[in-house]
């Protein structure tokens, strides 16, 4: 579907990470199952911003963000704290998988993105409750670790041209560590980096 749409492509890049634009600035937020991206998403797309994917999103070789505006899947944990952006998110359907299980919130039509945009920058958030919001600048090296900790697949078999291209991803990309205790923090962390971003 991908390739029909916005390609042909030679290959793609997975990752696991939601990805949201602000303004000018697309953000992709790649973590490890339990950071909390999910939840941030959901708030994010009821805070304004161009929801573009949840879980997986999509590169491709022009490092660009592929819009893949699947529903949202909330644990039970997310409720409380999303349930008056979404009235009626407790109502719906709980959904088992493996061990978990999760309700799949469907955004209004008008919030998800339906172009490519170019990729502005990675954060890796992570919820830490009872902390200090922090945002730390990384390295090339540190992001490439936690891309893939979070989880990447390059599509097929890996390459040169590939691994290439995996450099260029990290040393190009402005990349920071997000930790936050609260939604509304987190989301002015990252609003400041869109804002930053597009004003260069």
């Amino acid at each position: 579907m991908l390739h029909a749409t916005y390609g042909p492509f030679d290959w793609l890049c997975r990752l696991h990470a939601a990805t949201l634009a602000c303004g000018g600035a697309t953000i992709v937020m790649p973590a490890p199952a339990g950071h909390g991206k999910s939840t941030l998403a959901a708030y994010l797309a009821a805070s304004g911003w161009t929801y573009f994917a949840d879980d997986t999103t999509t590169l491709d070789p022009h490092y660009r963000a592929l819009p893949v505006p699947t529903a949202i899947g909330l644990k039970a944990g997310s409720l409380p704290v999303l349930d008056r952006l979404y009235p009626g998110l407790q109502s719906l359907q709980e959904h088992e998988y493996g061990d978990k299980a999760a309700r799949y919130l469907a955004l209004d039509p008008q919030r998800p993105a339906s172009a490519p945009l170019n990729l502005s920058a990675m954060v890796f958030p992570k919820y830490e409750p009872a902390k200090e919001p922090l945002l730390e600048r990384l390295s090339a090296p540190e992001a490439a670790a936690r891309l893939m900790e979070a989880g990447i697949s390059l599509g097929g078999r890996l390459t040169p041209a590939k691994l290439e291209w995996f450099a260029g991803l990290v040393e190009r990309t402005p990349c920071w560590a997000l930790g936050y205790e609260s939604l509304p923090s987190a989301e002015a962390k990252l609003r400041s980096i869109a804002n930053r971003l597009c004003a260069v």
